[in-house]
């Protein structure tokens, strides 16, 4: 996910630090109860950047970013009002899917940073649950992929409409 500079990301010991000091060797928490290494950090610049807010939580990022919700994993530009989405619940040290409450966009042109994790490839942004960049490209393929045989594998209407009137005219 590519995150602005002040998201909180949540530390393997527990603290919190913002994504724009995360150094290479930094160990970052998992939503599932393990922690991984930084191995890499991305550096780039957006215009036009994504906000949710959910369960009093906000997370801002590029445009470019893909969120687990509970439907499966979706570009946040197709995110609706009241879609549910991944946090992590501190309280219990778990996950959970809440309701988006507010979704908008902020034409800012700040940094944006996005992180790149040895083995796990999910991290705790600002209590969100969130891809690094090999679970951001690895699903960016899975999407293409699923489009590409959703568009292959049915024939359209007017292909179908082709072979209605084709077998109504076998029948005459």
């Amino acid at each position: 996910m590519e995150l602005i500079g002040s998201t909180k990301i949540l530390m393997a010991d527990g603290s919190s630090k913002p994504i724009n000091e995360i150094c290479i060797g930094d160990r970052v928490r998992s939503p599932y109860f393990t922690s991984d290494s930084v191995v890499n950090v991305f550096l780039g610049m957006e215009e036009v950047l994504v906000y949710i807010m959910a369960d009093g939580r906000e997370l801002c990022m590029s445009k470019n970013s893909l969120i687990e919700t509970a439907n499966g994993v979706i570009p946040v530009t197709e995110l609706q009002l009241y879609d549910s989405i991944n946090i992590f619940d501190s309280k219990t040290a778990d996950t959970k899917f809440v309701n988006i409450t507010e979704i908008g966009e902020r034409t800012e042109a700040p940094k944006i940073y996005s992180l790149e994790l040895d083995r796990e490839h999910t991290y705790i942004a600002n209590g969100f649950c969130v891809g690094d960049f090999q679970w951001m490209d690895s699903e960016k393929m899975n999407l293409y992929r699923s489009t590409k045989e959703d568009s292959t594998s049915h024939p359209t209407i007017e292909e179908e409409l082709r072979n209605l009137l084709d077998q109504l005219k076998k029948r005459e």
